[in-house]
């Protein structure tokens, strides 16, 4: 599995809440990241990527994002219902950690370590 063999690394970076996944990468990671945004920000964002944002980074090639219903149940439904389970979790967490819940917040961590957001993606 591509995703085990990637935290066997010595640096690594996933994003992603696959719940399933995250006691084995919360065993080789040295801190600890919750994007903890209100659902309207995230359902702006889904909006945006799929009519705006066509050549983001991640992005597969050839690959075209739409709007469906699915992903707006799951980001109103899902994503809120796990907020509180992943808010719990974070309290628990032993690692380093920061919690980012706004917009503003995310990019004062940005400048706060000396990264920048550009059309592709993250520098710094």
């Amino acid at each position: 599995m591509l995703h085990d063999a990637e935290i066997l690394g010595a640096r690594w970076v996933i994003e992603g809440n696959y719940s399933r996944l995250l006691p084995q990468r919360l065993e080789r990671a040295s801190g600890f990241i919750l994007l903890d945004v209100p659902t309207t920000v995230s359902l702006y964002r889904y909006v945006r990527r799929c009519w705006i944002r066509k050549d983001r980074q991640g992005a597969l090639e050839g690959g075209r994002d739409s709007v469906k219903w699915a992903m707006i149940r799951h980001l109103i439904g899902t994503t809120r219902a796990n907020r509180a389970r992943y808010r719990r979790m974070f309290r628990d967490i032993s690692l380093p950690k920061v919690q980012l819940a706004s917009p503003e917040a995310l990019d004062a961590f940005y400048r706060g370590n000396g990264l920048t957001r550009n059309g592709a993606g993250i520098s710094g």
